[in-house]
């Protein structure tokens, strides 16, 4: 297991009493994040300064957030206040951790969780209406923006991904993964923004963690692994080439693991062509795969779904 796995015993700070948001009492703190289930999110340790970011920033006690940028791409300066005792060293801030999916999965019934980016928010209206007859499918973590984001935010909220907002613990009967966009082609190969952005140079350590933590949790829960390799940004060649390369880290981590994959990168090249593509799903799909899709369930996401992604599914299912 994964040792650090959340129960409901174990989360007892309540955030948010509608959806029942908590977070880990006496390690983890309640911090507001627009792209969370309910607006909350957990800082992972105990009475942080919660810095009022869209992502859900948090500093140590001790310390004041200083913050640049604008929207999602606001950085975060944990810098010491002058009757701390904390370090003299700014530090920077973290990300709070967003909760998986809303609800326990269904009794009775097969069951698939996707943990990956906002092309996996994007495309699962399409895998939930694919796989309806077949299996509950939810997406983790819950909320917007950039979903499980860099694999940096991911390895700090693994836990927090594997449970519902108070803390139940899911079991699914597949578990999907990516992770990729979010490491250098959606912010530049060498920017960081906590909990938003990462850099590419740490993609392959990171995920191979992750990678070992999700087998070591499917292993004690009876659930069958597969990763997702990162769709492609058709109207960037440069851009895609760095997808390219991270598809490529990514299968290597996974044959050293035994972790099936299901390359969606390849599926879209060889329906639409190498970047730079304009328009492959029809005009009023320009720009699809670059790297979202127009409206959720759109033609680009079903093509993907139903050709690729709900049979490779099926098969573990």
């Amino acid at each position: 297991m994964l040792g650090l796995l959340l129960s409901a015993a174990a989360l007892s700070k309540v955030c948010e009493p509608k959806l029942n948001t908590t977070c880990a009492d006496g390690r983890a703190t309640c911090a507001k994040s627009a792209y969370a289930a309910a607006g909350w999110a957990c800082c992972p340790f105990a009475n942080a300064v919660d810095c009022a970011t869209p992502l859900g920033t948090c500093c140590p006690a001790g310390t004041t957030c200083k913050k640049s940028g604008t929207g999602w791409q606001i950085n975060v300066e944990c810098v010491p206040v002058p009757s701390s005792v904390a370090a003299a060293a700014p530090v920077a801030g973290t990300p709070a951790c967003k909760a998986g999916p809303l609800a326990p999965f269904k009794a009775g019934g097969k069951s698939v969780l996707v943990i990956g980016d906002s092309v996996s928010i994007g495309f699962n209206p399409s895998l939930t209406a694919a796989l309806a007859a077949e299996a509950h499918v939810q997406h983790s973590p819950s909320g917007g923006d950039g979903g499980a984001e860099e694999t940096a935010y991911g390895l700090e909220c693994l836990e927090y991904f594997l449970a519902t907002p108070d803390g139940t613990a899911v079991h699914p009967d597949v578990l999907m993964f990516n992770f990729g966009l979010h490491d250098g082609p959606c912010n530049g190969a060498n920017t960081t923004i906590p909990g938003g952005a990462g850099r590419s140079d740490v993609y392959a350590p990171q995920l191979r963690q992750i990678a070992a933590k999700l087998k070591a949790y499917t292993a004690a829960t009876g659930a069958k692994l597969l990763f997702e390799l990162t769709t492609p940004w058709l109207c960037v060649a440069a851009t895609d080439a760095l997808v390219v390369k991270l598809n490529g880290d990514a299968s290597k981590i996974m044959a050293d693991l035994q972790i099936p994959t299901v390359d969606s990168h390849a599926a879209i090249i060889g329906k639409c062509g190498k970047a730079p593509v304009a328009s492959c799903f029809g005009d009023s799909n320009k720009g699809c795969f670059c790297p979202h899709c127009p409206g959720n369930g759109g033609a680009g996401y079903s093509w993907l779904v139903n050709t690729t992604l709900a049979p490779a599914i099926r098969k573990l299912l």
